[in-house]
């Protein structure tokens, strides 16, 4: 559905048929979480509320099953009825331990996607035909190695085809050589790859195809009699086909949006670009279907959920105040230390529970971070333990044998360290224009004064 409903059963109109759903439950607090699963990824459940003499019922049964689709017969129906116990751990039964269920039982994505910075650079349009060139695509990458020392981008390049975004589909053979020529796509591909630890890529509607256009075949437009393609249809003759041959020669597959889809994407696609509603269902598939940006504009609401990046980064000034956005360095920079290298922190461990009200939201993960948000953006804090991994848009991040620190609009605090830090050498580089590097010996705690949008990543000796 295309809105979060986790309310008492009474609260709810009488419905007058049954409503089709991807996910529900029904759970009695501290009782009972009852449920039904099903191997079918198209709306497979329906749920129905009916009032009585006798009072107010549930039910959550099965939609239809369609066997084939087209000339494939598709795999055998899988259903299991589950009554499901404290799962977490919290003292407590609820949708919580339903969507933590879920989760365990969704396959993990390649590793591709999940310590990457991954965004799109949005090169040109009908309306706009250059907006980033190649050379500017380089300067964009290459700002973004500077400050992060290097954390692994995948660079997905929109308008990169024919004559701008969009054009040309079915047809992908021809480069967009307003942006620049296809001899130095070549070498931005071979730099990105050798020296910036990035994977250059390209944005691709592969189940687009228009009359106009070069490649345009009708036989092979996959319609029912009516003129419509079918969800399953869809989904098991057209994307799982072309995502298995993509997996199966090493590529790795994204989607940019699937806005109120009614079909499970998790272990077809690595992740999804725009996450659609609802945006606060971040415990459901935490993990398993990696996310880019969650809201918009950027917010610490966002930011405490668990979010990315999920605009298009756009060089030109130009265009950049036509549509009344900021300019591309700050946003992206804010975007990746306030937002992806704490979705980063998030992903690795299992987030066990999610609670949210009018005002606010908690998250528990399984190595013992908690996390702390309110809706009106004026509070979040995220601590594992004695140290403090987020406080409002200030950010100490453990990444492997570093920490990444940044402040957006400045601060000098003292911050706790991890255990294996404490007591330790350890080098404090600043990251960016400037390469200060020094070495301190630590206590249990580190003073940082952090200038305004300049990052600090501090490593062991």
């Amino acid at each position: 559905t295309p809105n979060l409903a986790d309310k008492p059963a009474g609260d709810f109109e009488e419905d007058p048929e049954q409503w089709p759903l991807v996910y529900c439950c029904y759970y009695e607090p501290d009782k009972i979480c009852a449920t039904v699963h099903s191997s079918l990824r198209s709306i497979p459940l329906r749920n129905r509320i009916r009032r009585s003499a006798g009072g107010t019922t549930y039910s959550i049964g099965l939609g239809p099953y369609q066997y084939r689709a087209r000339k494939k017969i598709l795999d055998p129906l899988v259903v299991q009825i589950a009554f499901l116990p404290d799962l977490n751990g919290d003292g407590r039964i609820d949708a919580s331990d339903y969507q933590l269920w879920v989760t365990r039982r969704l396959p993990q994505p390649p590793p591709n996607h999940r310590e990457a910075i991954w965004y799109k650079i949005y090169c040109g349009d009908y309306t706009h035909p250059v907006i980033t060139t190649l050379s500017q695509v380089e300067e964009i990458v290459e700002r973004v190695h500077r400050y992060t020392d290097g954390v692994p981008q995948i660079v997905y390049l929109v308008g990169w085809q024919y004559e701008r975004h969009d054009s040309g589909y079915p047809s992908i053979d021809v480069f967009n050589e307003r942006l620049g020529s296809r001899e130095q796509l070549w070498e931005l591909h071979e730099r990105c790859k050798r020296e910036l630890n990035t994977t250059l890529t390209y944005h691709i509607n592969l189940d687009d195809s228009y009359p106009t256009h070069p490649g345009w075949d009708p036989d092979v437009i996959c319609v029912d009699p009516d003129g419509f393609i079918g969800t399953v249809e869809e989904l098991e003759c057209g994307v799982k086909p072309i995502a298995r041959w993509l997996k199966d020669r090493g590529i790795d597959v994204i989607i940019e949006s699937v806005d109120h889809s009614a079909t499970e994407y998790t272990g077809i696609v690595s992740g999804i670009l725009h996450v659609g509603r609802p945006r606060e269902l971040v415990q459901l598939r935490h993990g398993k279907m990696l996310y880019g940006g969650r809201f918009w504009p950027p917010s610490t609401w966002g930011y405490g959920l668990g979010t990315s990046i999920n605009w298009d980064v756009i060089y030109s000034d130009d265009f950049s105040r036509e549509q009344n956005d900021p300019p591309w360095w700050p946003m992206l920079l804010d975007g990746i230390y306030l937002g992806t290298l704490l979705y980063h922190f998030y992903l690795e461990s299992e987030m066990l529970s999610y609670h949210a009200d009018a005002d606010s939201a908690r998250l528990r993960f399984s190595d013992g971070t908690e996390t702390y948000v309110r809706r009106d953006n004026s509070e979040l804090l995220v601590k594992r333990g004695d140290v403090t991994i987020a406080e409002g848009l200030d950010r100490f991040i453990p990444r492997g044998d570093s920490i990444y620190a940044f402040s957006r609009d400045g601060s000098s605090r003292s911050w706790t360290l991890p255990e294996r830090f404490r007591n330790r050498t350890v080098e404090l580089r600043t990251l960016g224009d400037s390469a200060e590097v020094r070495r301190v010996r630590t206590g249990d705690s580190i003073i940082l004064d952090l200038l305004p949008r300049v990052p600090v990543k501090i490593s062991l000796c």
